[in-house]
């Protein structure tokens, strides 16, 4: 028994590293946001302000209600 290797092993979760920040998705958003509007999709404008108002406002990006998030 004294030959045997440690076990391999991984935790049950995510790592803290590999989650976002509701300050990076703003920046993201806001990001995308210009983009879309430098190229003249104001569709795509509409959605990123809509997520940006959400997260402002203190909201979670529920998936079941990514519907009235979105707009649609």
């Amino acid at each position: 028994m004294a030959h045997q290797r440690s076990a391999n092993m991984k935790p049950a979760r995510l790592d803290d590293g590999d989650r976002y920040t509701s300050r990076q998705l703003l920046d993201f958003f806001a990001s995308a946001k210009d983009r879309y509007f430098q190229h003249g999709c104001m569709d795509e404008v509409f959605v990123m302000d809509q997520l940006i108002e959400t997260l402002q406002e203190g909201g979670r990006l529920d998936p079941s209600k990514a519907s009235r998030i979105l707009g649609i």
